[in-house]
């Protein structure tokens, strides 16, 4: 009994230490290295409780090197993050040992010699206790350091609350053991013990269930957002082809009058009808003919009135019949409304659009002046803007979009120039 009990409780700092270190981190996508190293970190501690109990510093050590070396493994490069995962562990894990001890020790006489035996029903009832009090305060500490929502906040502290009550219940059982209360009966205070574990288990997981509800609101709420926003730049493309269709159906028109205005000798007149229309044909001759009319329209409203800014088109669209028009405009109206924002405010403002064809993928890369790096300081891309809910869904959509249809988006800069390289394969 004394030897699973050990085991047990090893596993246990195992799985924890594990846990709060991948929460810490928020690496919840490497569970397979997690699960590799529990088992590893479950070793180095069996062997530290069969052959270093003597060498407890050593011990200790070894064990913060290997969940260190777990840290810097996830840890995308934000070694600091890894390395307070690191320290906080293992402060909580030394502070609420030696604090517990004492505690106990100070209401229960000779505590230490009741301790001795490691199979004891004192111990069993301390075990437990330690293992509420470390998964109690590292859920709040996660919740706290992680700058969560009012509701992950108020659950942290609901969960905390229980933990509280649930460890002055194992502690006045252990006062009771100790008293000779469950001598004769010794399994109801096992089962005891039991329930108490137990309820926090339900509590914990009715926790995790109401934010898995509410982040599923937000999700749905954020979807029926990007859905708003994505027709409506649909409906504006539709808006802009509509007119650039008028336009195209009246030249012919245009010319019809000129004929009729020279077949009558009235130069003057031709000419200043014809000068009424320079503007417009000005405008027109901008425009980037494709195979595609909804390209031709986003980039065509978006680029042509820009002011004091060079803008270059290059490359070959070639067929794009197997992307809908809804998906068009969601890539290309968003990438290029985000470069035209970022523009905006600079000295030298330059756009560049650029379409190959390598192969059975698609390459469109959109370059724009910056004024500093974006990545450097904004490495997810997320809004600087007060208005969250209105701003920055543009990436988010140009990524989801891609990733729909099978392709793949990466940002890069180069000198003074954001750089967004998309690659669409082409489904025949």
């Amino acid at each position: 009994m004394a030897t699973v009990l050990e085991y047990f409780t090893s596993l246990i700092d195992s799985m924890v230490c594990i846990w709060f270190i991948t929460a810490f981190i928020n690496a919840k996508k490497h569970k397979f290295t997690a699960l590799i190293s529990i088992v590893i970190y479950y070793g180095i501690t069996l062997l530290y409780d069969n052959f270093l109990q003597n060498f407890n510093m050593l011990g200790t050590s070894i064990l913060f090197v290997a969940s260190l070396i777990y840290a810097l493994i996830i840890c995308q490069k934000d070694y600091i993050k890894a390395v307070l995962a690191c320290a906080i562990y293992k402060a909580v894990l030394i502070l609420s040992s030696s604090m517990l001890f004492t505690v106990i020790s100070s209401v229960i006489n000779d505590f230490g010699v009741l301790m001795q035996g490691s199979g004891s029903t004192i111990r069993l009832v301390y075990i437990s206790i330690h293992k509420v009090i470390i998964v109690s305060v590292f859920t709040l500490i996660l919740v706290v350091f992680k700058n969560a929502s009012i509701t992950d906040l108020l659950t942290g502290i609901v969960f905390f609350g229980v933990s509280v009550l649930t460890i002055l219940g194992m502690g006045a059982t252990m006062v009771a053991v100790t008293s000779g209360l469950y001598r004769t009966n010794p399994i109801s205070c096992y089962l005891l013990l039991v329930t108490y574990i137990l309820i926090n288990i339900c509590v914990y997981l009715l926790i995790n269930q109401v934010k898995k509800l509410e982040k599923q609101k937000y999700e749905l709420k954020r979807l029926s957002d990007r859905y708003g926003y994505q027709q409506e730049k649909y409906m504006e493309a539709v808006g802009v082809w509509n007119s650039i269709r008028k336009v195209q159906h009246d030249i012919k028109n245009h010319l019809i009058a000129i004929k009729g205005e020279l077949d009558a000798d009235n130069v003057e007149e031709c000419k200043q009808y014809v000068s009424s229309l320079i503007p417009q044909t000005e405008q027109m001759g901008k425009l980037i003919k494709s195979d595609n009319n909804i390209l031709d329209y986003l980039i065509n409203s978006k680029l042509c009135d820009l002011k004091n800014t060079q803008v270059i088109v290059s490359g070959v669209v070639g067929d794009l019949s197997d992307i809908s028009d809804r998906d068009l405009v969601s890539i290309f109206g968003n990438i290029i409304d985000n470069a035209v924002e970022a523009i905006s405010g600079l000295e030298e403002k330059r756009i560049e659009l650029l379409f190959n064809r390598h192969e059975d993928n698609r390459l469109i890369v959109c370059k724009n002046t910056i004024g500093k790096s974006v990545l450097e300081s904004n490495s997810e891309l997320k809004t600087t803007k007060s208005d969250i809910s209105s701003h920055g869904l543009g990436h988010i959509i140009v990524e989801e979009t891609v990733s729909k249809l099978g392709g793949m988006i990466e940002y890069t800069e180069d000198s003074d120039m954001f750089i967004v390289q998309i690659i669409l394969p082409v489904n025949t």
